[in-house]
């Protein structure tokens, strides 16, 4: 792994691994949790519209000539970050890198095509109100953050998104899209010094202003509240909310081994015995978001309305075990061995592995993943009860509950 900060503030990162295929991905610390002052849902906005096109390429040239070199061009927005990736075979490398970079140093923004991509953003947020999971994430998301709940949505909504126009996008992407908030990430068979020397040439002008970092999250005090969303979906679905430990924290990783050993695959505590012994629901899952300076835990289960206090109620039982009891050796290493798997899994792909290192990049120190796997197979059963016993608290939760209407 090496990395670089050019003069102008941007940030190299590249991770050389034996593959045929090289993963490019340029990270623009920017995403919805940004928008202060700006129309909910311009960065996601803004992405479409990068790829609309740049100063020397149509948007046609950009795809063709990707599709035509055999490679993949996609964009993503989150709440803390935009990226541009593009993954194609090692050969044509310099054609890639190319491309994406102009895509984010040279976009044109064009004003003729700001009603079309209104329209595209309009019907993925109706794709989206569709998805109940979402609707659910998005409940969450209103009851847990203490000023204005919408903008934690990425997407935007059809009234935020209206009020976006050329001027706004223009503002915004000339505040944020600067070097210093701009990391490359490369994945692949390719020497560090080789992606630094393609920018020897490369007019990126450095930021003149600097821009504060984003604030902690302020959230509302949980408390382990119960909130109702009516929904117009057939089936009711229950959520319980809680603060984790963040990237940083030396809890993640005992989280992330607890978050295996309650949900993952039809062998876990929360399967067995809300599924299988007490038949309680039709479907569980369990997940982790990264957030600033905290991280948090979601827990979905979808079932009838009339069984979420048995849900609720079970579900915090096998919490408190976890406070009180110590694992076994044999499940102890199960979920450890679940863990590594995932991760060498990952690091098959040079994609798999930027996604790890982009993750790595935005709320933590890079670290190697064999270093990952030797801190996972360091963690003791004591150090998941010490992780349970701070973060499985009344005061840590909150419950939402989806009921059809």
């Amino acid at each position: 792994m090496n990395k670089t900060v050019l003069n102008n503030g941007m940030t190299i990162i590249t991770n050389k691994v034996s593959s045929k295929i090289v993963a490019l991905e340029y990270v623009v610390q920017v995403g919805a949790f940004h928008e202060e002052g700006y129309p909910f849902g311009i960065s996601h906005f803004l992405e479409h519209m990068m790829l609309n096109g740049t100063t020397s390429r149509s948007k046609e040239d950009i795809f063709d000539t990707i599709q035509y070199l055999g490679g993949d061009i996609d964009a993503n927005t989150s709440f803390y970050s935009t990226s541009y990736q593009c993954t194609i075979m090692k050969k044509f490398w310099k054609d890639g890198l190319e491309v994406v970079s102009d895509i984010v140093w040279n976009a044109a923004v064009p004003e003729g095509e700001i009603e079309k991509e209104r329209k595209v953003i309009e019907q993925e947020i109706k794709m989206l109100s569709d998805d109940p999971i979402n609707h659910l994430q998005e409940g969450i998301f209103a009851n847990l953050f203490k000023d204005n709940p919408e903008k934690y949505t990425v997407i935007g909504t059809v009234d935020s998104i209206s009020g976006i126009n050329k001027a706004r996008l223009d503002a915004y992407r000339k505040q944020f899209y600067t070097p210093d908030r701009v990391a490359l990430v490369v994945s692949g068979d390719i020497e560090h010094s080789e992606i630094v020397s393609f920018f020897d040439n490369y007019d990126i002008q450095p930021s003149s202003k600097y821009i504060e970092d984003l604030r902690p999250e302020a959230f509302n005090t949980l408390g382990s509240e119960t909130y109702t969303i009516r929904s117009d979906f057939d089936q009711g679905y229950f959520s319980c909310a809680m603060i984790a430990p963040s990237r940083q924290s030396a809890d993640y990783y005992a989280f992330q081994l607890i978050i295996n050993l309650l949900s993952e695959g039809l062998s876990s505590r929360l399967y067995r015995k809300l599924r299988e012994e007490l038949g309680l629901l039709y479907g569980l899952g369990m997940e982790y978001l990264e957030l600033k300076d905290s991280g948090l835990g979601l827990f979905t289960a979808i079932t009838d309305a009339k069984n979420f206090a048995e849900v609720k109620d079970n579900f915090i039982k096998e919490l408190n075990k976890l406070k009180e009891q110590p694992l076994r050796e044999k499940e102890l290493q199960q979920i450890k061995n679940v863990s590594t798997y995932y991760l060498y899994s990952a690091s098959e792909t040079s994609s798999s592995i930027n996604e790890i290192i982009v993750t790595d990049y935005m709320f933590a120190e890079i670290q190697d993943i064999e270093d990952t796997i030797q801190t996972i197979s360091s963690i003791t059963a004591n150090d998941i009860m010490n992780c349970a016993n701070k973060y499985f608290v009344e005061s840590n939760y909150m419950f939402v509950e989806m009921i059809p209407e």
